[in-house]
């Protein structure tokens, strides 16, 4: 079973953080909402109430598979999280997927994970972003994927997937759920 860490933060996009738990546990992965907040109860961007299952801070040293960041308005703060970084290089040195949508893509770049590697992210940010695709609402660059926003959050999910698994789980998932049948 792959382990997953879906990280989220006060004000996180609901959207772009539930439906990566979801279509990954269909999938099968043990996934784990991760919250960089003091409080396991987290207020999303439309002050929807999402109770993590641990503190980044108490998950440090166990071992993923995958690192999912969720955007939002919230990641202009969690940027500053030097220990959410500190997180992300380390998953990064251990050539970790790494999932980002939304803003988050401009916390990769912070983490110097985003180097020479195409990308997309919310138009807010696009002029952060280097090698940025403002035409393509999902991108995966060796183990990087990035995601426009909330829009994308089922294509996201799907590579997400796809990346752990395979284009026929991929697939099933995406049929399950009456989203598409095949790419």
């Amino acid at each position: 079973m792959k382990n997953i860490a879906v990280i989220i933060f006060e004000d996180f996009e609901e959207i772009e953080a539930i439906t990566p738990v979801d279509l990954l546990r269909r999938a099968g992965a043990h996934v784990e909402i991760l919250t960089l907040e003091n409080n396991l109860l987290t207020k999303g961007r439309s002050s929807i109430f999402l109770h993590a299952d641990f503190r980044l801070q108490d998950r440090l040293d166990f071992s993923y598979d995958m690192i999912v960041l969720s955007g939002g308005s919230g990641v202009h703060k969690a940027i500053n999280n030097n220990l959410l970084i500190e997180f992300l290089k380390n998953a990064h040195q251990k050539n970790l997927p790494i999932g980002a949508i939304c803003a988050a893509p401009i916390i990769l770049k912070k983490s110097g994970i985003l180097e020479n590697k195409n990308c997309t992210g919310h138009p807010s940010v696009a002029n952060q972003l280097e090698l940025h695709n403002p035409n393509t609402s999902t991108i995966l660059d060796k183990n990087i994927i990035t995601s426009k926003g909330a829009g994308t959050a089922i294509d996201f999910s799907l590579m997400l997937i796809e990346f752990l698994y395979g284009l026929q789980k991929s697939n099933e998932i995406s049929a399950s759920i009456c989203y598409k049948e095949n790419k």
